[in-house]
């Protein structure tokens, strides 16, 4: 369990409180439920874990490991050159 340090408005801490008490819950209890509640009511989508690499020409995902050997070989392409593919500071403006 994670402890937290927040800042409450007086007005909402002393509201907490007195519904805590009347529950018989600790102040703790009532703040841990008020966040279950919102985080339920109000769920954010997982938007990284379902991510795929886009499709390219003939429907096949690019994977991981084929992206990683193409952005190898382009960095060894420049570097047989002398260039540095990250940095822009030979391009002329």
């Amino acid at each position: 369990m994670i402890k937290a340090h927040v800042q409450i408005p007086d007005d909402l801490y002393h509201a907490a409180k007195k519904v805590a008490a009347s529950k018989e819950w600790s102040f703790a209890e009532i703040t841990r439920r008020g966040l279950e509640y919102m985080t339920s009511v109000n769920q954010v989508p997982n938007t990284h874990s379902d991510w795929t690499l886009p499709l390219i020409k003939g429907g096949e995902t690019v994977s991981e490991e084929a992206l990683a050997k193409a952005s190898q070989a382009e960095r060894d392409a420049f570097s047989q050159i002398g260039q540095n593919p990250t940095n822009n500071n030979d391009v002329e403006h």
